[in-house]
């Protein structure tokens, strides 16, 4: 019984060490502005993105203070508003999208700002935006982006860049503070496989900005495609010998159990 439990210990600890591990995601700081964007891939030459703004407690009491107009105390419907304007206008300076040598149109189609309660106070509050890249005039099977958050809100804290491939469409190669000097140039990234988290984090008093490259195409790089197979038939074969595990140990406690009424 001692043996069988080992094994199905041991079983799922490596089903688990095959598991996805989470990464980084959107958090607070109490005294910095922390911003985050998702990227999706849907296209070589078209993208979509995901954007968000945490503010902390700190840095969130100034701009409630900054648009309460009356001094109330109180943030009414129309001074809501333009906190909410405040932020966009600032997120849409500071974002630039390019694909080759032409810069990107992005086109903002939903804005929303979480209050929490309309008080002047030094409460958090987050902000979230969703924008789709203008088509091209042609479409191409591969391109060359390069994201840039310079959004002018402080203090800056963490900065990050999240990037998805859409189906059909996969991330051959990456640049950005992700990846260390000695990595290879972008052109030959795909040998190593490329980063999809990109992340910065300046002191407070100083302003964060996050570039990163990406080569985008229509085809995966033949090792992708080679090693994608192995990953998700070993994670699978370990799942279900946890589970051929498990249903051993319970057929070995139900015969014990047996023996044992019977005597």
């Amino acid at each position: 019984m001692r043996t069988c439990l080992r094994c199905l210990a041991w079983l799922i600890a490596l089903s688990l060490a095959g598991s996805p591990v989470a990464t980084a995601h959107p958090q607070f700081g109490p005294a910095t502005i922390n911003r985050y964007g998702r990227l999706v891939l849907t296209a070589p030459d078209r993208a979509r993105l995901f954007y968000t703004v945490m503010v902390g407690d700190i840095p969130a009491l100034r701009l409630r203070q900054s648009v309460d107009a009356d001094h109330s105390g109180h943030l009414d419907t129309a001074e809501q508003a333009a906190l909410q304007a405040k932020i966009a206008e600032q997120v849409q300076q500071g974002l630039s999208l390019q694909s080759g040598p032409h810069r990107v149109a992005l086109t903002w189609d939903s804005a929303q700002l979480s209050l929490g309660d309309a008080a002047v106070s030094a409460r958090a509050l987050s902000f979230d935006a969703t924008a789709v890249s203008q088509p091209p005039a042609t479409q191409t099977a591969e391109s060359l982006w390069r994201y840039q958050d310079q959004v002018p809100l402080a203090p800056a804290g963490e900065v990050e860049l999240r990037v998805e491939e859409a189906p059909g469409v996969w991330l051959r190669g990456s640049q950005g503070p992700a990846r260390s000097a000695a990595d290879p140039p972008l052109e030959n990234v795909s040998k190593a496989g490329p980063a999809r988290l990109f992340q910065v984090y300046n002191p407070a008093e100083a302003r964060s900005t996050l570039t990163v490259e990406l080569d985008v195409a229509t085809h995966a790089p033949a090792s992708s495609r080679a090693a994608a197979a192995p990953r998700h038939d070993g994670a699978a074969r370990l799942r279900w010998l946890a589970g051929f595990a498990l249903f051993l140990l319970l057929a070995v406690a139900a015969a014990r159990w047996a023996t044992r009424r019977s005597a």
